[in-house]
């Protein structure tokens, strides 16, 4: 998949309505994809597309972060030159390169800016000759390297790091390798495995990770198995499931997550039954629901009693016009984002 997303959805603000209709088109993935996208877009996975930059603003950049005027590179057009023209010695702590043109040479210089605590490379060039030298940065808090030729093979260099908070992995060819890593840094709050080889045994790895708060697993080969892991990693607040094998019986025994507050089962075997008796967690807020079995129910029971969830997504013809124009008058807010046909979208994730 390639692009990047062009429509804007509507947000509500915190005194607006109570239902903003967003419909998305994805002209290639079909139902399963826009659903993931759907959601993706409401949590975000990490990743940003910079516009594109002339020649001298690259190297007008450059010139300032080695001046130690500015602490954030966010470029998606400059070259591994360009790169290696900054100093070891600037104070670069935030450097996010999606798309840029930029290989393992250029990781390899900015691995030795100790400064950096976010980077950001997806669908970049990097391999996994990268990985020891990111390894390296002592401060290193965020690691993105969704759509990278990256694997389990590269991943392992992190294992046992102390400081890194966030790592995403989507759509590379990393499996239960890369969650046996994962497993091994404790620091972990956030971590994607979304669309890679990861099944039942690389989840289980995940049980040490007792400080875990986001847990994206769309479109793996995880099963029911794989919820008891899930549900004793309790400080959780976002969790994707959508696209996976989970059944309602799976999804039940998630009912101790109390600090959950996203959760996204689109295009998953659960029920309207099965997802409802995860209503009660008190800090569920957003729901992706998409596809499943008695969604039309669903979506009703949710309209009559919101109860916290602000935010649905579900499949186009259950919410009409007229419905969403009635209920906007309501005090509380609720959007219901749905996989339609109004927005276009290009694919990007």
């Amino acid at each position: 998949m390639s692009g990047s997303v062009v429509a804007q959805e509507s947000h509500l603000s915190a005194s607006g309505g109570r239902i903003s209709v967003m419909t998305l088109l994805v002209a290639i993935a079909g139902t399963a994809g826009a659903t993931y996208l759907a959601a993706t877009i409401a949590a975000g996975d990490g990743d940003n597309s910079p516009v594109s930059e002339s020649r001298d603003k690259f190297q007008s950049q450059v010139a300032e972060i080695n001046a130690g005027e500015v602490a954030t590179l966010y470029s998606s057009g400059i070259s591994n030159s360009d790169i290696l023209r900054i100093s070891p010695a600037a104070r670069l702590q935030h450097v996010e390169l999606g798309n840029a043109p930029i290989s393992d040479e250029a990781v390899a210089a900015l691995s030795e800016v100790n400064s950096i605590r976010t980077l950001a490379l997806s669908r970049t060039q990097v391999t996994d000759a990268a990985l020891p030298g990111i390894a390296g940065l002592p401060l290193l808090e965020t690691l993105i390297l969704n759509q990278t030729e990256v694997t389990d093979k590269g991943v392992a260099a992190l294992s046992g790091n102390l400081t890194l908070r966030e790592l995403r992995l989507r759509r590379t060819e990393t499996g239960n390798g890369a969650a046996e890593t994962a497993g091994q840094i404790r620091s972990l709050r956030q971590l994607s495995l979304s669309f890679t080889n990861v099944n039942d045994a690389g989840v289980a790895a995940l049980a040490g990770l007792s400080e875990l708060e986001e847990l994206r697993l769309a479109g793996t080969d995880v099963t029911d198995a794989a919820m008891g892991t899930i549900a004793k990693l309790t400080s959780l607040r976002r969790l994707d499931l959508e696209n996976t094998s989970l059944t309602d019986s799976g999804l039940e025994q998630l009912a101790s997550l109390s600090n959950l507050e996203s959760l996204w089962v689109s295009g998953t075997q659960v029920t309207s039954d099965g997802l409802g008796k995860l209503r009660s967690l008190p800090n569920l807020q957003l729901i992706s629901a998409a596809g499943i079995e008695g969604e039309s129910n669903f979506v009703a029971s949710i309209i009559e009693n919101p109860g916290p969830l602000h935010t649905i997504y579900i499949s186009p013809g259950l919410v009409d016009a007229d419905v969403a124009e009635s209920l906007e008058q309501q005090d509380e807010s609720l959007a219901v984002r749905v996989i339609g046909q109004d927005v276009t979208i290009d694919l990007d994730e």
